[in-house]
């Protein structure tokens, strides 16, 4: 994963970080953080992602958080799925100690609980929600061939934050193929 420490700033928009696995290291006991950001007082902003198929073992070692972790950091998820990831050992989706989080306008689905540690469960606020993603094909067993964009009947279909716009002019689709640069690439 991405980890952004004190007095740093990362900013994602439109991303895709699907189908990564960490495993036991060699000595069988390594301190796997998250599989796709930390933040170690820094601040993370994250827009139009799709975080989807991820798998975390850290064997006989420690996993602090599956997906995101956040220590004494600023971090904030807009327009983000995060579905279908395996953690064994820890909380899959987030843990946050003694950061300011937002979550907004998310899909958090297919998730093994707990999936939020040390911070309130978002989906059912802010326009957070959990349901099936409708992805064109997630059936391949290599990731790099699987399709992420929505298909036309997708529940995350213009549901994004308000305030972020398609190229099309209407409300946002959540993952990463919404918002204003999701159809160009």
């Amino acid at each position: 994963g991405v980890t952004v420490y004190s007095g740093s700033e990362l900013m994602v928009d439109n991303a895709v970080i699907a189908g990564n696995s960490i495993g036991p290291s060699s000595d069988g006991a390594p301190t796997i953080k998250a599989v796709a950001f930390a933040s170690e007082g820094g601040v993370l902003s994250v827009t139009n992602a799709s975080i989807h198929g991820n798998v975390v073992d850290a064997g006989a070692g420690t996993v602090q958080s599956g997906i995101i972790h956040d220590t004494n950091g600023s971090t904030s998820l807009t327009n983000v799925t995060i579905t279908s990831n395996e953690v064994s050992g820890a909380t899959v989706v987030a843990t946050v100690n003694q950061g300011p989080n937002s979550y907004e306008y998310c899909n958090i689905h297919d998730q093994d609980e707990p999936a939020f540690a040390s911070m309130t469960d978002p989906r059912g606020v802010t326009g957070n929600i959990d349901v099936e993603p409708g992805c064109v094909d997630v059936t391949a067993t290599d990731p790099a061939r699987w399709d992420l964009t929505l298909q036309e009947d997708s529940a995350l279909r213009d549901q994004g934050h308000p305030s972020v716009s398609d190229t099309d002019g209407s409300r946002s689709d959540i993952g990463a193929y919404g918002g204003p640069a999701g159809e160009t690439w």
